[in-house]
């Protein structure tokens, strides 16, 4: 999963360079926009894996294993952050349950928008 994480922000890196080396279309896209539906489409997988690898361990783990393991994942631990889920494991553990399975939904519907939009831009020319 932390490789999801840096791969994201290797995307967000890649895509400021396109916005600023690949010349502009129409609506602010990427002239072709098949540059930026790539990326769009890897930010879709790196979220849906983030997504599901947290609602998977949230589902699989007590509180205390679950804050213990968001732990070793951080690379940068906020001190207010390690305060509210030290001090409340169990709201930490239920709000990654809720949550956590939303976020991946929304990184798989990402990738099925950018592939219906690649297959329209292939296949609409």
């Amino acid at each position: 999963m932390s490789l999801a994480g840096y791969g994201y922000i290797a995307l967000f890196a890649l895509l400021l360079v396109s916005k600023i080396m690949v010349p502009q279309g129409s609506g602010c896209w990427s002239d072709p926009p098949i540059y930026d539906y790539i990326i769009l489409f890897g930010f879709g997988i790196c979220i849906s894996i983030m997504g599901i690898g947290y609602s998977y361990f949230a589902w699989t783990k007590n509180a205390k294993d679950y804050v213990e393991w968001f732990f070793e994942q951080a690379v940068k631990k906020i001190q207010w952050q390690v305060e509210l889920m030290s001090n409340n494991p169990g709201f930490s553990l239920w709000l990654a349950r809720l949550i956590a399975p939303f976020i991946a939904l929304i990184g798989i519907a990402l990738m099925g928008y950018i592939s219906f939009l690649t297959v329209s831009f292939i296949f609409g020319q």
